[in-house]
């Protein structure tokens, strides 16, 4: 296998250059490095990528989480790193009550032998039609996650999506409404623990006193063992939908052989799109799309909804269904970029 180049990335070099420079294998359904080797490169992509980003308040640029938390917004960004920490371990009181106990705070020596740890990878986004639109993410660096299973999972793509628009306005009286499932990796049993380090530089005074974890540092960071799935695990997406798929089928849903992430009824004029935990649902009658959320809640998701549907995939819809036409658009996009 070639050595990995050591050169340096540029700032807003793609990753199809790493790919040239890395003998790893690679993703094009998702555009990632596979990295059975550990090399360095991945982790220098991901920062040219600029996936991990959000803008800043007052130069309207990209920028990292550091920087943001030097920013006019600084406070609120902090704020949703602990409200994350709380949502991944065992809560942070009052805004976040109960945590989902994907993660532990262990102390070093309490890795099993023969087992390492990966790194964090701390995403930050605009989300503005969230509830806190300052979104931080605790992803794995899932390339240096050692697993051997099948990782493939079925969603569906923006074509998809087109297509069960024009469904929609050549139904007659079908209507478009959107579905979201909160913590949807985050409910799902894991193979095996896995391992991550977390810099304490990365973890916010408040979270270190609720915790008690001084006493855990080791090197100047803290260690979690993770036994659900969380974001950046390579099987954290299957698992999760294989749950999500096995209760739709038993209540009479059934996904199509051609097109990954289409499900249709059985006998309610009901179908939509899944795009890992976003549904774009076309339904003839409300208390069919009820149903669907009826059954997601009597599972244990939790979910949110909007009745407009005015927005899916990142595009948003006008639906006009007098006239059968759907407007899609993409404001602001071409400004940030």
């Amino acid at each position: 296998m070639p050595a990995c180049s050591n050169q340096p990335l540029a700032k807003h070099q793609r990753l199809e250059t790493v790919q040239k420079t890395c003998s790893t294998n690679f993703c094009q359904s998702h555009k990632l490095l596979h990295d059975k080797a550990n090399c360095e490169c991945f982790e220098q992509a991901l920062h040219a990528h600029q996936i991990n980003k959000a803008v800043h308040p007052e130069t309207g640029k990209l920028c990292e989480h550091p920087t943001l938390l030097q920013s006019s917004d600084g406070n609120h960004w902090q704020e949703s790193i602990c409200k994350e920490i709380g949502r991944l371990a065992q809560g942070y009181p009052p805004t976040v009550p109960d945590g989902t106990n994907t993660m532990f705070f262990i102390k070093f020596d309490d890795i099993p032998a023969g087992r390492k740890a990966t790194y964090l990878r701390l995403v930050v986004s605009d989300r503005p039609t969230k509830d806190n639109p300052r979104r931080v993410r605790f992803t794995i660096g899932g390339n240096r996650v050692d697993y051997k299973g099948d990782c493939r999972t079925k969603t569906a793509d923006l074509s998809t999506a087109k297509i069960l628009f024009n469904h929609v306005i050549s139904t007659p009286d079908a209507r478009f409404m959107t579905l979201d499932i909160k913590d949807f990796y985050l409910n799902t049993d894991m193979p095996h623990c896995e391992y991550m380090r977390i810099p304490v530089s990365s973890i916010p005074a408040k979270i270190m006193k609720l915790y008690n974890l001084d006493p855990l540092v080791h090197r100047g960071a803290v260690y979690v063992e993770i036994r659900k799935g969380m974001y950046g695990h390579p099987v954290s997406g299957c698992l999760a939908n294989d749950k999500l798929v096995q209760i739709l089928q038993k209540h009479e849903f059934v996904q199509s052989d051609l097109i990954p992430g289409l499900f249709k009824h059985k006998t309610r004029p009901l179908c939509f799109s899944l795009v890992v935990d976003d549904f774009g649902v076309s339904y003839v009658g409300k208390e069919h799309a009820d149903f669907l959320i009826q059954v997601l809640q009597e599972n244990g998701y939790a979910i949110t909804h909007d009745w407009t549907g005015s927005i899916f995939c990142g595009i948003t819809l006008h639906w006009d269904y007098a006239n059968g036409t759907v407007d899609m658009s993409m404001p602001g996009y071409v400004e940030k970029l």
